[in-house]
């Protein structure tokens, strides 16, 4: 314990003043003061400057639950799409993929950055940061990328339905091509990270940051990575649901005027147009595009300070507020980008029927799992289940309450054979 807070500088200042140690009031700053202390004085030192403040503990439990409630809700929603076929539309796939990209973040990269937060120090080695780094700009990335296809395809199946034509082919190649650009645009910025401590005589004081880079080239790719990952994703995405909600809210949607007169009568009959269908999926089109929209406007909230802050550390604009101010400030804006990874389910449980309906299966069968496991050791009964709308019966037994005969079949003891 005592080699992680202090460094032997015998070997520096001489064989004459032996068991002089290095302890660093200020990491950031570096205030050195050399003399003779103990070894509980330096870390006594370290567990002041790790341990987490007053006001960072609020951060914290926000942290925990973002986790959880990300972890579950992105389950869930991997699981009602993949469990039901009818939920395999385009927009359900690419929404999918978005699960996929928050859970990664989620589970990798918010833990690795509550901590480094809080501690201003980096435990997890050079392959950690490579890949706290590397998961974080992907997920990032991918869900961009990912929320600008779902505009883009709703746009055209909505403003253009007849030039529209779309195949889970096309599907799955954009997805592709998403994941490839990510990966593509992530690798450079990730090996130009390393693990480098903020002065000499010391490993754990250390940060992850881009030490292989200068300052001008860091901040020329922030700056286009904040051009072309946000601010034209984000105006793609405000011209087409602009144009979505026109046509939707306007009743003009292109094509709809033609099949009406083509399935009017030709010999002067009584027109009978059964609009029914078309209306429901007018207001169908209408909450998918409100929840979309939801969607959108989230990820431009939460992921805003994010490229701010990230622009201002590069321009160095926040070099002068203290290390408590920096701290609050970075552990608030990274967890909004979290916040924004759990945030999504919510707003799918709310805004869709059909994902609440799924969700509510999804617990459903989860509790009768578990209601199943808590009776296995049980004697043998029936269980009948809804899930559905298909009812389930299942009759299993005991496993101590059956043996083998002598010729080695299995008879129950006190109930039907299983």
């Amino acid at each position: 314990m005592s080699n992680v807070t202090f460094a032997n500088m015998n070997s520096s200042v001489g064989t004459s003043q032996p068991n002089l140690y290095v302890c660093f009031s200020d990491v950031k700053n570096f205030n050195v003061s050399i003399h003779n202390v103990t070894n509980e004085d330096c870390i006594r030192k370290y567990e002041e400057h790790i341990y987490p403040k007053y006001d960072q503990w609020i951060l914290i439990a926000a942290y925990f639950m973002t986790f959880v409630m990300g972890v579950v809700g992105n389950s869930l929603v991997c699981f009602a799409i993949t469990n039901n076929r009818n939920m395999r539309t385009t927009p359900n796939v690419f929404i999918l993929n978005l699960s996929v990209a928050d859970l990664a973040v989620i589970i990798v990269c918010l833990p690795l950055t509550l901590v480094y937060d809080v501690t201003s120090t980096w435990f997890f080695g050079k392959i950690g940061c490579w890949i706290h780094v590397f998961i974080t700009m992907l997920s990032i990335n991918v869900s961009v990328l990912t929320l600008t296809a779902i505009s883009i395809e709703r746009w055209q199946a909505i403003c253009h339905p007849l030039r529209f034509h779309n195949t889970p082919k096309r599907t799955r190649c954009i997805i592709l091509i998403i994941w490839l650009i990510s990966i593509g645009t992530a690798l450079p910025f990730t090996v130009a990270f390393s693990v480098q401590p903020y002065k000499p005589f010391t490993v754990y004081f250390s940060s992850c940051s881009t030490h292989m880079w200068s300052k001008d080239a860091s901040l020329i790719y922030q700056l286009c990575i904040g051009i072309f990952f946000y601010f034209v994703p984000l105006a793609l995405m405000g011209f087409a649901y602009t144009q979505i909600a026109i046509v939707l809210w306007t009743n003009k949607t292109p094509g709809q005027n033609e099949s009406k007169r083509n399935s009017a009568p030709m010999l002067g009959g009584v027109v009978d147009v059964n609009t029914t269908d078309t209306s429901r999926q007018t207001e169908s089109r209408k909450k998918a595009a409100k929840m979309l929209i939801a969607v959108v406007v989230m990820f431009a909230m939460c992921y805003l300070p994010n490229q701010i802050i990230n622009i201002a550390t590069f321009t160095g604009t926040i070099n002068g507020l203290s290390r408590a101010t920096l701290t609050i400030i970075a552990t608030f804006v990274h967890w909004l980008v979290f916040f924004n990874s759990c945030i999504n389910p919510i707003i799918y449980n709310f805004m869709s029927g059909k994902f609440r309906k799924e969700f509510k299966n999804a617990m459903s069968l989860c509790c009768f799992c578990c209601r199943r496991r808590q009776h296995r050791w049980h004697d043998s009964f029936r269980v009948t289940y809804t899930v559905n709308y298909r009812t389930i019966s299942i009759r299993t037994g005991n496993v101590s309450n059956r043996r083998k005969d002598r010729n080695g079949s299995t008879k129950s003891m006190g109930g039907q054979p299983v």
